[in-house]
């Protein structure tokens, strides 16, 4: 489940793009003529300078890729876990208990799958060169 809402977030990108600029505007003009018998002229200059800044933040989605990029990872890890689980499964049946040449005077240890039937005692019988060796067990609260 992990795994599949990581996908989910997979394919996105962003970007943020700062920018400034100036601008210098001039403009004259003049005019003359006459009113009556009276000769006039005017002329007119003015200037503008202006800075723009500006910020742009883009964000997209490319879902094939993300799509993709996404289900590799989530394969992957889940490879990784079923790997591990592997591991644990043959080092715990490693550790069963199985018929061997044992030399003198070796200790043994190995895991026995009994089972299960509610008791307060228990026998464990281990034949060897036909002779049973009993081992005796109890959890009786008396």
């Amino acid at each position: 489940m992990a795994q599949g809402l990581a996908a989910s977030g997979a394919g996105y990108s962003s970007s943020t793009t700062n920018f400034s600029g100036n601008g210098y505007t001039s403009s004259y003009t003049s005019a003359s003529g006459f009113i009556g018998n009276t000769y006039g002229y005017m002329n007119a200059t003015a200037s503008s300078y202006s800075t723009v800044y500006g910020k742009s933040h883009t964000q997209s989605y490319n879902g094939g890729a993300a799509a993709y990029a996404a289900q590799q990872n989530a394969s992957n890890n889940t490879n990784a876990y079923l790997q591990q689980q592997y591991q644990i499964k043959a080092q715990i049946n490693e550790g069963y208990a199985k018929v061997n040449t044992l030399q003198n005077q070796t200790q043994y240890a190995g895991y026995f799958n009994i089972k299960y039937k509610k008791s307060d005692n228990m026998n464990i019988n281990i034949p060897i060169n036909n002779t049973i060796y009993t081992f005796q067990l109890s959890w009786n609260n008396d």
